[in-house]
């Protein structure tokens, strides 16, 4: 099998972050544009347990501007290997232009179920349940809402049969948030679909890198009908820990 050379990684991230500024120069007031900086630090603690902490940096380039950190505590179980338990809570700290700043809290809990897998694809669902509380600066009560995620995704190996080192791969995902018992809309984002695509390479077991485009649809407030709102870059990498 031809094996493809690992600057194609860096070459195809330089053409994502040109079709990423291409797109901040075309007159779509409609759709905001983001990029998303994120460090994924993951520690195997034994043969069941993991523990994972992020570290992010999100911004909103349209104006009033929006700046936001975040970090996520996670722990994860392998029940058996194929399925998996997880828990956690993030951390927001949103910096408005026009706005009072804001933070959010957001613990969680979900599962993974990793089926099925043939020729090189293996998938893995994940369902969330989220709690989320916001507070803005000046204002006594907190906002709080709930909703569910589910995810479906999988990489594809490209110059090998799987993800083993010196993999170049490529990323693709959907997610569905939803909001149950007809909860009133009170966070961006809460009642949308998520679209990623994108590559990523992994030179060794302890290090990935990835750059994945992700779009953001959800309802027109008039007519109803689906259209992309968001457009984001994501930049990722991963550090694993004690993992052979």
């Amino acid at each position: 099998m031809r094996k493809i050379n690992p600057k194609v990684f860096g070459a195809f991230v330089i053409m994502l972050l040109l079709a990423n500024n291409n797109s901040f120069c075309q007159d779509k007031k409609d759709i905001e544009h983001q990029l998303w900086v994120m460090a994924n630090l993951n520690w195997k603690l034994n043969a069941k347990w993991t523990y994972n902490q992020d570290f992010s940096y999100q911004h909103l380039y349209e104006e009033p501007t929006i700046t936001r950190f975040l970090t996520r505590s996670q722990f994860n179980r392998q029940l058996t290997p194929a399925f998996s338990l997880h828990g956690g809570m993030f951390f927001f700290y949103n910096l408005k232009e026009e706005d009072d700043n804001s933070i959010e809290l957001r613990p969680w809990v979900g599962a993974k179920l990793r089926w099925p897998s043939f020729w090189r694809l293996d998938f893995e669902h994940y369902v969330r349940f989220e709690q989320r509380f916001e507070h803005t600066n000046g204002i006594d009560d907190w906002e709080n809402g709930f909703r569910i995620r589910y995810k479906i995704g999988t990489n594809i190996p490209i110059n090998h049969p799987s993800v083993t080192d010196k993999t170049i791969y490529g990323v693709v995902a959907y997610e569905f948030f939803g909001i149950p018992f007809n909860q009133e809309v009170r966070f961006t984002a809460e009642a949308t679909h998520r679209f990623d695509l994108g590559i990523g390479y992994r030179p060794n077991v302890k290090n990935r890198y990835e750059a994945v485009a992700v779009a953001f649809d959800s309802p027109d407030d008039i007519t109803g009908k689906y259209t992309v709102a968001n457009f984001a870059l994501f930049l990722k990498y991963k550090r694993y820990f004690n993992w052979k």
